[in-house]
């Protein structure tokens, strides 16, 4: 499995390059995405961007952009990071990196704008009513995906082991409101002022 990287940003993107893999019994193997560390009220969605169209024993990947997608390949923004050929197989450019975190961030962040105000139909999606240690979206046919979330990572899916994980990391924010007592400076929740004295007030935010 490829390295996870969290993502400062709020939303969570996989792009599960996989393999086509056969079983024994002539099975296509399917892939899981475990996305670990559920938080409370939060959605979690996949998207589908790369169809896998291909694999070699030599290790060579061909993938094929989704229906779905395909206006988004055609913007000037998606073709920066990634480039469509004739014959519909996709690639990244040799001019970007796709192995710089920022890179993908960037590109994820561009993918999920587009999804939304294109109303991209979504793989799957989950929303938590509870904190709970993982969620696993599976029977998912192998390729690219990009998951919406308050989280972030980067994973992939190979040919010996397509399923991936994600570690939730960045969860909803909290608020903790502090008033500054005026005898002894400390903070808390209460303080002792008389009318017409500044008082002092502070916020941590916890993100």
């Amino acid at each position: 499995m490829k390295k996870l990287v969290s993502l400062m940003i709020a939303l969570v993107m996989v792009f599960s390059m996989a393999t086509v893999a056969f079983a024994a019994d002539g099975d296509e193997v399917k892939g899981s995405i475990t996305v670990n560390g559920i938080t409370k009220d939060t959605t979690y969605t996949i998207y589908k961007m790369l169809d896998l169209e291909s694999y070699a024993i030599s290790g060579a990947y061909s993938y094929k952009v989704n229906s779905d997608w395909e206006g988004f390949f055609a913007t000037d923004e998606a073709k920066y990071y990634m480039s469509v050929g004739a014959d519909g197989y996709a690639t990244w450019n040799e001019s970007v990196s796709h192995e710089d975190d920022a890179v993908v961030a960037a590109f994820a962040k561009l993918a999920l704008a587009y999804a939304k105000e294109n109303d991209i139909a979504a793989v799957a999606s989950y929303s938590a009513n509870a904190d709970a240690a993982s969620y696993v979206f599976d029977d998912l046919d192998l390729g690219y995906y990009l998951v919406d979330s308050t989280a972030g990572a980067l994973c992939g899916l190979t040919t010996t082991d397509p399923n991936a994980s994600i570690n939730a990391k960045n969860h909803t924010p909290t608020v903790d409101k502090q008033v500054q007592e005026d005898l002894g400076g400390k903070w808390g929740d209460t303080n002792t002022a008389d009318i017409g004295q500044i008082v002092n007030f502070m916020s941590i935010v916890h993100v």
